[in-house]
């Protein structure tokens, strides 16, 4: 078997598991028993493994830090080649479409934060500060290719806008990101960005040869709420709806 190691001992590949997991993912799993959605694979990849295998497969990657940096490595090759295909194809790479401008060689991330409810008491589920029991993720995603990029799980307890988990998150997905892609980047974040140390630190990744942009929300209340001192009653105008969508454009970035 193709997926197994030393002819027919019953110990499996961890690279093969983790590739059909991968591909079990694509294809809709949403948990490891649902690999058996593989099955129809398995003259290419093998009889698909058990839930408890892939469980097994998983495990040494959230207790080998060595382990985790060499699965990011090989995730960054894979993206690098795949980014490569995708911008030589006829429509080329999916630049961002925002208010009637296409942004030609930006490449955006969004970094936002999800609970996730727990409905029993598993390793690392706890209260969430909406008061319920659960996790609370930290992601990145590029919106060009809606792909994940980075994502650090965390304890349901875990702040929304802690500076030190937002800056791991946003470091690891630049990483992500192929070095020919890298010039420019946009950053999206909500008001969980909105704090010094994080805006310091994206001023800090403009370099002689990346440039770097952020949003980051803020929530408007009576303090914040700008007024004109001659006419406080006049009504602001209603802000523009924020849309964006991904046209494929053939030129490549430089």
């Amino acid at each position: 078997m193709f997926a197994r190691l030393g002819g027919s001992a019953p110990v499996w590949d961890r690279g093969v598991v983790l590739v059909q997991l991968a591909v079990a993912i694509t294809l809709g799993a949403t948990s490891m028993r649902q690999i058996a959605l593989l099955a129809h694979h398995e003259q290419l990849l093998g009889a698909p493994p058990s839930d408890s295998t892939i469980r097994r497969a998983l495990e040494p990657v959230g207790a080998d830090e060595l382990l985790r940096s060499r699965l990011t490595r090989a995730k960054a090759r894979v993206r690098r080649h795949v980014w490569r295909l995708i911008a030589a194809t006829e429509t080329g790479f999916p630049w961002l479409h925002v208010a009637g401008k296409v942004l030609t060689g930006w490449i955006v991330i969004d970094l936002d934060a999800t609970l996730i409810t727990a409905h029993s008491n598993k390793e690392g589920a706890s209260a969430t500060f909406k008061k319920g029991w659960g996790f609370h993720p930290l992601a990145a995603w590029c919106a060009n290719t809606q792909e994940s990029l980075a994502t650090l799980l965390r304890t349901g307890s875990a702040g929304s806008n802690t500076i030190t988990d937002h800056i791991t998150v946003l470091t690891d997905a630049i990483a992500q990101i192929p070095d020919a892609f890298r010039a420019k980047i946009w950053i999206r974040i909500d008001g969980a960005g909105a704090t010094h140390g994080l805006v310091e630190h994206m001023q800090g990744l403009n370099t002689t040869r990346r440039t770097v942009r952020f949003t980051v929300g803020w929530k408007i209340t009576e303090l914040t709420r700008p007024r004109s001192p001659s006419s406080p009653t006049t009504p602001r105008r209603q802000p523009c709806a924020r849309t964006a969508t991904c046209i494929p454009t053939p030129r490549s970035p430089r």
